[in-house]
């Protein structure tokens, strides 16, 4: 089911957690989802449950909506509608990931359903999209509303891109903003580069697309700094760049030759 087509409440599908395979029994003989939601408020949200050495079920939940509730930036790559159990009050959505996913994501509950165009209705997610509340783990500002706010979900010890590696200030390198005007495409638009300090010119160059978003949200070139002073990476620069306007970025992410060739790939 694509981000285009609303959950209809009376919609349903079966449970493959085994946590909701036990709730789903207790609902379905009239008894309650209190100590289920006490249990998610103790431990946080998304549940996650083992699957084997290298996998494990996570499931993201929200309480109580009317009608629908999709998960931004899911798993799947997708804006996924999650599932009602039953009649109760829990909606769910269950993947079988990597057991070291780092990722984060946003809830919409009740998104109005846009007669319009699947554009339209991707802004609707957008605009109701929200931190997940039963989740204390957050990316981003944290005096940030719960609108301007992503969840975080973890499940690796230990991680290079970590929201301690973003914070740290640049020692190895300096970051600059510029704006890069091409004939050739014919359009301008602001890029950042980061270049290590020494005489010896870098060896290496990372150019990453929705630079703004990388490095305003994300602090990568912090990161990346990090990663070269403490020598786990060689000398490297790095390229952000922001991205197009939707029609162009539709086309040009679809490795459109002429993009290519100016950023020589």
């Amino acid at each position: 089911m694509k981000e285009t087509s609303a959950l209809p409440r009376v919609q349903m599908l079966e449970p493959e957690s085994p946590t909701l395979q036990a709730l789903a029994k207790t609902v379905a003989a009239g008894g309650s989802t209190d100590a289920f939601w006490q249990t998610q408020i103790r431990q946080g949200t998304p549940m996650v449950e083992p699957v084997d050495a290298s996998h494990k079920r996570v499931t993201f939940l929200w309480r109580g909506a009317r009608g629908n509730v999709f998960i931004l930036g899911s798993p799947a790559g997708d804006h996924d509608p999650l599932f009602r159990l039953g009649k109760s009050d829990v909606w769910f959505r269950s993947y079988v990931v990597p057991a070291d996913t780092v990722m984060q994501y946003k809830l919409a509950p009740d998104v109005p359903v846009i007669d319009g165009s699947a554009r339209d209705q991707r802004r609707a997610i957008l605009v109701s999209a929200q931190a997940d509340p039963l989740n204390p783990n957050t990316f981003g500002e944290q005096k940030a509303d719960r609108w301007n706010r992503y969840s975080l979900l973890d499940l690796s010890p230990a991680r290079y891109c970590s929201v301690q590696a973003a914070a740290q200030p640049l020692v190895s390198g300096t970051l600059t903003r510029q704006m890069l005007s091409s004939k050739f495409l014919g359009n301008s638009r602001e890029v950042m580069l980061y270049k290590p300090r020494g005489a010896q010119p870098a060896r290496w160059t990372l150019i990453l697309f929705d630079g703004q978003i990388y490095q305003d949200d994300y602090h990568f070139a912090n990161v990346l700094d990090g990663l070269i002073a403490r020598h786990h990476l060689p000398r490297s620069m790095s390229c952000l760049s922001t991205a197009s306007t939707t029609p162009r970025r539709s086309k040009r992410a679809a490795a459109e030759p002429g993009f290519c060739r100016f950023y020589g790939a």
